[in-house]
């Protein structure tokens, strides 16, 4: 048989292009068999989308412990979590929720409508750790489905702070912030009536007062002053703490003690547990003291004055030698003699706001503060009225000064008349 080159060649050709399909039916055969056998997850990871969605009809604000502002408006949502799952990590779960531990919403203002701490979960009304309050809508796709969670906030939802909250006394307080010195002290009343009173302390110990209006809603307190209406939008407010931000500023430090303050709450009623008040800078112990006495008179009276003065002392002293008077922390008092209450009902303490001319007179051992008043009023309204001054505690291990309350007499002979009076000296019982 004879065959030629071209036939040759002919054949080689047909052999190669044989060859060639074989080869690729075998490969496509494997790659069939590779991705037939693996597990769908491995082609495909879950995805778990978490989206909060604004119902209201106002625009909000939502940050949470891992998450910055993002501003949502009505209808609208957002994503505030994303997690991917991939070869078999597993289906998605609600625990996947767990990593944010705080979320916080506002309105475009600043003010505070809501917010959830998991740790206080179990106190909400509508708690967003609850995965009945989500809705869970599943897409399936090639491999693991995609899981998409959605909560809905609505105007029901939006909670204002009680206006019952603001009531008390506060001092503004910028600790967190050791770049900003106080030149002054400063402390702001709230009273039931709309009365707002601030009382500006200075290092020499001077005092200004200003007595203000106020009103609230919505989150919004507006104070009212001769030199015009401030609003600003109530962003915490707690027992013993409240943060105000301007309407229509941002927070930044160099507006802090204007558009931006602090307050911490000063008021012995909302610290059940506090173990002291402040006064004028002098730390002054709750609980028991017992009373001990000194009767002071001025230097230039005459000396045939002094002992109808000292026979007059015992009928209208207030307090006795030996009595205990207890100060609690919900602003109460009982007075005990020889462990019989002889009075009680509520007490008031505070700082004058003028030194009186006559209390250089007074004896005090070493620093004191400047004479401020502490008033016992029975169950009766009676009252017992006392200038008050707070001493350092000469025994350098004690931690609190010790207050002294000044009963005052005056007695005339001619035109001059002559001031003496008591020195009680309140020892706290430990």
């Amino acid at each position: 048989m004879c065959v030629t080159n071209n036939a040759l060649k002919h054949l080689h050709k047909r052999l190669d292009t044989k060859n060639m399909k074989r080869t690729l039916f075998f490969i496509t055969s494997l790659l069939f068999v590779f991705t037939s056998c693996d597990p769908a997850e491995w082609l495909h990871g879950s995805n778990e989308t978490w989206f909060f969605k604004n119902t209201t009809d106002v625009v909000l604000k939502v940050y949470h412990s891992n998450m910055d502002l993002q501003t949502i408006a009505p209808g609208d949502s957002i994503c505030i979590l994303r997690k991917e799952k991939l070869e078999g990590n597993g289906a998605p779960v609600f625990d996947d929720f767990a990593p944010i531990d705080s979320i916080f919403v506002v309105t475009a203002d600043g003010i505070s409508v809501s917010e959830w701490v998991r740790s206080q979960s179990e106190g909400y009304d509508r708690n967003i750790y609850s995965e009945s309050e989500w809705e869970c809508h599943i897409t399936e796709v090639n491999g693991p489905d995609d899981y998409s969670w959605t909560f809905s906030f609505a105007n029901e939802d939006m909670i204002y702070y009680d206006p019952a909250k603001i009531i008390g006394k506060w001092a503004e307080s910028y600790e967190k912030y050791p770049d900003f010195n106080m030149d002054a002290a400063v402390y702001h009343s709230f009273k039931e009536n709309a009365a707002y009173n601030i009382d500006v302390y200075d290092s020499e110990g001077g005092v200004l007062k200003n007595e203000q209006q106020y009103t609230y809603s919505e989150g919004i307190i507006t104070v009212y002053s001769f030199s015009g209406d401030d609003k600003y939008a109530i962003v915490k407010l707690s027992d013993n703490e409240m943060e105000w931000q301007k309407i229509g500023t941002d927070f930044s430090e160099g507006t802090i003690g204007t558009d931006y303050k602090h307050f911490v709450r000063t008021d012995p009623t909302t610290q059940p547990y506090a173990s002291h008040f402040i006064h004028d800078g002098y730390k002054v112990m709750y609980g028991e003291y017992e009373v001990s006495s000194v009767i002071c008179f001025q230097e230039e009276m005459p000396e045939h004055l002094i002992e109808p003065a000292t026979e007059k002392i015992p009928e209208s002293r207030l307090l006795q030698d030996g009595s205990k008077l207890t100060i609690n922390q919900d602003m109460t008092y009982s007075l005990k003699e020889s462990d019989v209450v002889v009075s009680s009902g509520r007490y008031e303490v505070g700082i004058y706001d003028a030194v009186p001319d006559e209390w250089l007179c007074y004896y005090h051992p070493g620093p004191c503060s400047f004479m401020g008043y502490l008033v016992l009023i029975d169950n009766n309204g009676d009252r017992r009225s006392f200038q008050m001054q707070v001493s350092a505690h000469e025994d350098k291990t004690k931690s609190y000064g010790i207050p002294w309350a000044y009963q005052r007499f005056q007695i005339t002979e001619g035109d001059v008349s002559y001031h003496y009076g008591i020195r009680y000296g309140l020892i706290y019982c430990e």
